[in-house]
């Protein structure tokens, strides 16, 4: 569902003045081409043809895509679209599911394996309430174990409780330093695949340094902007993280000189006498 702030949002306005059609087919079109990514909890459309059959688009083709691309609703990334910001601006509930999901890849854990697993559980739950049936016809457990420990002589020493494993802790590190990385990032798309990246290089330790290095990227392509020198645009963050990117050299900053008078230019390079005649010609 739209948030409120969309009915005043520049992109909502200029989509709206792009397709030329009344307001509440835009706000339709927008309604059901976020409802196929928040079910999937992924924020990849597919190709144009995608694009438009979720939003249940019925104009010319591709005009929509063209649209929602130009105002910025939706990234084109290697010939498929995106959500632009799915993540930063999807319900409490899918972003809840992409935590889940992150969780499951981290575990390497297939959705056939998850649903195995629920079957088995089903299997155990009704297996122990056929145990609790029979125990309560031969008699309350609490007070078979009190008889049992009485003859004993002695209370059984509780089993102490199980220390959290390392990979527990490396999971709950992991997901906190990726956030910190992706919310630093400039290039928000495929959070998904850039946290497969990320867990795969285990890159936790490394969290001070990659934090360091997007920092100071961003500074160095803002001054490349300010004074017109080629940058390379920040990749998707998975290429990034994959190619170790925090490595990069800059790219170097060279002040525009100011353009000297001819003879300032030539100056050290003629004789006096040279330079006497040059004057005296200009």
């Amino acid at each position: 569902m739209a948030r409120p702030t969309l009915f005043t949002n520049r992109k909502y306005l200029r989509l709206i003045s792009i397709l030329q059609i009344p307001e509440p087919h835009v706000l339709g079109l927008l309604e059901y081409m976020w409802r196929s990514v928040y079910e999937s909890g992924q924020d990849i459309l597919g190709d144009s043809i995608d694009v438009e059959l979720a939003a249940k688009w019925n104009g010319e083709s591709g005009v929509l895509t063209q649209a929602l691309t130009d105002v910025g609703f939706i990234d084109e990334n290697d010939g498929n679209f995106i959500v632009h910001d799915l993540y930063d601006h999807a319900p409490a509930y899918v972003q809840k599911r992409m935590e889940r999901e992150i969780e499951r890849i981290q575990r390497g854990t297939t959705i056939s394996e998850l649903r195995k697993e629920a079957g088995r559980k089903g299997g155990l739950a009704t297996q122990d309430k056929v145990r609790q049936s029979k125990s309560k016809a031969s008699g309350n457990q609490l007070v078979d174990l009190l008889k049992q420990t009485e003859a004993n002589g002695s209370t059984p020493t509780p089993s102490p409780s199980p220390t959290p494993s390392p990979t527990q802790k490396r999971t709950l590190s992991s997901k906190t330093e990726f956030l910190k990385f992706w919310k630093l990032y400039p290039k928000k798309v495929k959070k998904l695949n850039a946290w497969n990246e990320w867990n795969k290089l285990r890159l936790d330790s490394c969290i001070d340094k990659i934090l360091k290095a997007i920092k100071a990227q961003v500074e160095n392509k803002a001054e490349c902007r300010r004074l017109d020198i080629f940058s390379a645009a920040f990749p998707d963050p998975e290429r990034w993280i994959k190619r170790e990117q925090w490595d990069d050299e800059l790219t170097p900053i060279i002040q525009p000189q100011q353009s000297l008078h001819p003879l300032q230019d030539v100056k050290g390079l003629l004789t006096p006498e040279q330079q006497a005649e040059a004057e005296s010609d200009d």
